[in-house]
């Protein structure tokens, strides 16, 4: 799920994962991008990953079912679209965004598809992204700050979720504003790590 270096020709770029870059632990980031050492994962912990990405084209189907006007980056890490953000020479941080969605006659909305069980969702529902899942929050600025979504006039962004454990429909959204400076504050503590 994650890149630590890529080589091109002589010259060696670090790159940062979007969905990884709003971990609250700087050395657990610097250990991960900087020197390539991650924490392995058990079985579970993929699976449950992998169940997460087989049902993101079910609630994109449940969304356009709703009526939203979606295009979607299907894909995961294979998906067409990748966002790359320079941070300084040598350092970027990459990602793949799931999609962009709207109302008919609306503004383009960056959006990530989040499948959760019970216990987090209700959490996610009663506090919201920001306050309960802030990585999900930098994950989407990232994506806001690309060229795919600048090309778009993209300033809203959602986290679109899934309860796992019993599915709701519609399916619930969390809409949040781009803001340029937490987008400041993340290609700072990126250039810092």
């Amino acid at each position: 799920y994650y890149f630590r270096h890529e080589r091109s020709g002589s010259t060696l770029t670090i790159v940062f994962r979007a969905s990884g870059v709003g971990h609250p632990c700087d050395r657990k980031l610097w250990y991960e991008y900087i020197k390539g050492i991650e924490e392995p994962r058990e079985l579970q912990t993929l699976f449950t990953f992998d169940i997460g990405t087989a049902l993101e084209p079910v609630v994109v189907k449940y969304l356009e079912l709703d009526g939203w006007e979606i295009k979607y980056n299907s894909g995961s890490q294979d998906a067409e679209i990748e966002t790359v953000i320079p941070v300084s020479p040598g350092i970027e941080i990459r990602g793949h965004h799931d999609l962009i969605l709207r109302r008919p006659g609306s503004d383009w909305i960056m959006g990530d598809v989040k499948t959760m069980n019970s216990f987090a969702y209700k959490n996610w529902k009663k506090y919201g992204t920001i306050k309960k899942y802030p990585q999900y929050y930098d994950q989407l600025m990232i994506y806001t700050n690309g060229l795919y979504a600048q090309d778009h006039n993209i300033r809203i962004m959602g986290v679109f979720a899934l309860n796992k454990d019993k599915a709701e429909f519609p399916v619930p959204y969390d809409l949040m504003e781009y803001e340029q400076g937490r987008m400041d504050e993340i290609l700072a503590r990126v250039e810092e790590i």
